[in-house]
C-alpha cells in the first residue's frame, strides 16, 4: 500500500469498497491539513499525527469543540510533549483511510475533523493518540464522542461554550439541543 500525504491527494477520492461514493476533505479540515503543515515546518520536523491534533486548535472545528469539551487544548497537549515519538511513515495516510471509513459510515460525503479525531483513537502507535492518552482521558470515550457527534450531531451547548469563551455569546441564538452536520 503506497503511504501519501493526505493534502496533496486529489480532493475527491473513492472510498476503498466503494465505486460510487466519493469521499472528499471538508474545506475545514484542508485548512487543519495546510496548518499541520505550516506547525511541521516550523519545527523542522516531517508531518506527523502530533502535528495534525495540534492544527486542530488553529481553525474553528467540531473536534475542536469535543477536545475542549474534554479538557483538552493546544497548552495540556504541548505539556505533555517531552520528545516526538517516531511514528510509522504509513500513519498519516491509514488515518486517512481511517477517517473516510467513519465518514462513510456515518453517511457523509466528507471527512471532517470529528472524523479524523476518532480515527486517530484507533491507532495507538500515532503519536497525537499516544498524547492524548498522556492527558488522562479515556481513549475509547473520546472515540465514542466523536463517533456520536458525527453522527447524531453536535450538542448545541458546546457551541454556546464556546462562544461564551470568545465572547461571542448571542443570546438571540436558539436553543436546540444538537447541530447536525
Amino acid at each position: 500500500m503506497a503511504v501519501h500525504d493526505p493534502v496533496k491527494q486529489p480532493a475527491a477520492i473513492a472510498s476503498e469498497g466503494s465505486d460510487s461514493v466519493t469521499i472528499t476533505h471538508s474545506a475545514e479540515y484542508a485548512q487543519v491539513l495546510a496548518q499541520a503543515h505550516d506547525i511541521a515546518q516550523q519545527t523542522g520536523r516531517g508531518l506527523t499525527s502530533a502535528h495534525l491534533l495540534l492544527a486542530m486548535f488553529t481553525v474553528k472545528n467540531l473536534a475542536e469543540l469535543l477536545l475542549l469539551e474534554q479538557r483538552i487544548n493546544e497548552e495540556t497537549l504541548l505539556a505533555r510533549i517531552d520528545k516526538m515519538s517516531p511514528e510509522p511513515p504509513d500513519t498519516l495516510d491509514l488515518i486517512d483511510q481511517r477517517a473516510r471509513r467513519i465518514a462513510r459510515s456515518c453517511e457523509q460525503p466528507t471527512v471532517n475533523c470529528l472524523h479524523v479525531l476518532a480515527a486517530v483513537t484507533y491507532l495507538p502507535r500515532a503519536f497525537a493518540c499516544q498524547l492524548l492518552a498522556r492527558t488522562g482521558t479515556s481513549i475509547q470515550s473520546l472515540r465514542s464522542a466523536a463517533i456520536r457527534y458525527a453522527s447524531h450531531g453536535v450538542p448545541h451547548r458546546l457551541f454556546h461554550a464556546r462562544a461564551a469563551l470568545e465572547g461571542e455569546l448571542d443570546p438571540s441564538q436558539d436553543d436546540r439541543e444538537t447541530v447536525l452536520l
